[in-house]
């Protein structure tokens, strides 16, 4: 009879779940190894009585182990104490360099401020040339989905607005959850987004 033949015999018996049974067998089978590596006897009186005669071995294995785990993790300890070290290395370069850019920032507006106006010279009468026109702003991925949602007016899904937008599943999601919360849009069915 096998482990698994075992869990479904005390399964259909007891008319535990499939996760308890198993629970039982390998608890069992567990707690048998355990008292078995310690080195004790095991008796299940009326049915069998099991001891371990290479105990020593076992004992010596299990000490081999445990001297190979500590110095395993005395390695990983010293790597990252090493990390520790180059990660507050990195964090104090990167602070200085802050400092220094605030101070050229701080140095350009003084040096802004302290430049002489030089007097505007008399306007002579000239053709106004064009005024240039300002490029908009790029739009977010937000501002796309959410025009995309305001222009339909049966409303829009998520498959929609991805395959629209080129944007993937979860970011598409998120946007959504986000712009819900905003009141930007809101749910008119089930998967179906409208402008509020």
């Amino acid at each position: 009879m096998t482990k698994f033949q075992l869990i479904d015999t005390l399964r259909k018996e007891t008319g535990l779940s499939k996760r308890k049974s198993e629970d039982v067998i390998y608890l069992f089978f567990d707690e048998m190894s355990n008292v078995l590596a310690s080195g004790d006897r095991l008796e299940i009186r009326g049915f069998c009585s099991i001891y371990s005669q290479n105990n020593d071995q076992i004992q010596e294995g299990r000490k081999a182990l445990m001297k190979n785990l500590k110095k395993e993790v005395q390695a990983v300890n010293r790597e990252l104490k090493a990390l520790t070290r180059k990660t507050e290395s990195m964090a104090k370069k990167v602070a200085k360099l802050e400092k220094a850019q605030a101070a050229a920032k701080r140095k350009t507006k003084a040096k802004a401020k302290t430049t002489k106006k030089v007097p505007a010279k008399k306007k002579v009468a000239a053709k106004k040339k064009p005024v240039a026109k300002k490029k908009a702003a790029p739009l977010t991925a937000t501002d796309k989905v959410v025009n995309i949602i305001r222009r339909s007016k049966k409303g829009v899904d998520a498959p929609t607005l991805m395959k629209k937008t080129g944007l993937a599943d979860k970011t598409v999601r998120n946007i959504l959850f986000r712009a819900g919360k905003q009141g930007k849009i809101k749910r008119a069915g089930r998967g179906v987004y409208v402008g509020a």
